[in-house]
């Protein structure tokens, strides 16, 4: 028996899918590399007493690429009907939220982020989106 999939299931995964590329596709020519090396802090902003040690750096490279790959990842998941997937999203949308909230010096500027990411979460958690994410009993 086929799955009918809600249309936001399919926005939502395509998104996660395209914009995660796209975003791969952008930060590969600044990740560090031999040819790009890393210089020993960062300057943030111009004329600014803020500089991140190169530790910073490769934490924020890591946690980017990771992040991409788990928008990536999740957005095939949901696709393809797998719970983890949206659970996967969530928790991670979360933690990522939780650690942006801890380190910016602007909290205001994260009020769009979340608010994209509870319309998400309440797609992702709809009524309808639960019937399609509930395994069928000869998938189990």
């Amino acid at each position: 028996m086929e799955k009918n999939r809600p249309m936001s299931i399919t926005i939502l995964g395509w998104f996660l899918i395209i914009m995660g590329g796209l975003f791969l596709i952008n930060i590969l020519p600044e990740m560090p590399s031999v040819s790009n090396p890393l210089p020993r802090c960062v300057i943030i902003g111009e004329n600014s007493q803020y500089t991140l040690p190169i530790r910073s750096i490769f934490l924020f490279y890591a946690l980017l690429f990771l992040s991409i790959v788990v928008n990536i990842v999740s957005g095939i998941g949901m696709l393809n009907g797998q719970n983890w997937a949206r659970v996967f999203y969530t928790v991670w949308g979360i933690v990522g939220l939780v650690a942006s909230f801890m380190l910016a010096r602007e909290k205001m500027i994260m009020i769009p982020g979340l608010i994209f990411f509870i319309i998400v979460v309440f797609f992702l958690f709809s009524p309808h989106s639960n019937k399609y994410f509930v395994p069928r009993k000869n998938e189990i």
